[in-house]
């Protein structure tokens, strides 16, 4: 069994939504968004295709528009979940079957708690320092190696490797695969 209490604060929060984002957007979309960005370039200078400039430029646009738009509902998300409520502090316990998160609202006055299967996790990401898990969009958990109470760090990594399959610690998935047919046809 291992413990833990995180207290909340926008920083760790923000960076770990921020990280979320590595699961949509990676390496491949950025040298993807730049060449598209260069070759709308390339096309306007060589054939004074404007239209083609004007298509690349709308794109890119909208691509980062998308992410500014994530990180401003990510910190809106901080505001009204932890800031308005008063909430500090999460106390972290995890099982052999489940762990579950308890919230302190209100500065401890009313404690919420939520239990988790391990395999309701959607994602993990484990970092030299913390442990972010994700069990949705809405639902980002950290953990920093400070924050444990019953156990170490490197114990609980490797407990949590050994709970969750291997999978989920991919923050990219690869191909994507037809869920009624995930062996092909």
């Amino acid at each position: 069994m291992f413990e833990a209490v995180v207290d909340i604060n926008a920083k760790d929060y923000n960076a770990c939504t921020r990280y979320y984002l590595r699961k949509y957007l990676g390496v491949k979309e950025y040298i993807l968004l730049a060449l598209l960005l260069i070759g709308g370039l390339v096309l306007y200078f060589a054939f004074q295709q404007l239209l083609i400039l004007i298509l690349c430029g709308v794109t890119v646009l909208i691509m980062s528009g998308a992410i500014v738009v994530y990180i401003a509902f990510a910190r809106k998300g901080y505001t009204e979940e932890f800031v308005k409520r008063n909430t500090h502090e999460w106390k972290f316990t995890f099982y052999e079957e489940e762990f579950s998160v308890e919230t302190l609202e209100e500065n401890g006055d009313k404690p919420y708690t939520e239990k988790f299967g391990y395999d309701r996790v959607e994602r993990v990401a484990l970092l030299k320092d913390r442990v972010y898990i994700y069990c949705g969009a809405a639902l980002a958990y950290y953990i920093r190696y400070d924050n444990m109470t019953t156990g170490t760090f490197i114990e609980f990594c490797e407990f949590v490797k050994k709970k969750i399959e291997p999978a989920k610690f991919k923050m990219k998935e690869g191909r994507r695969r037809n869920k009624q047919f995930p062996y092909g046809r």
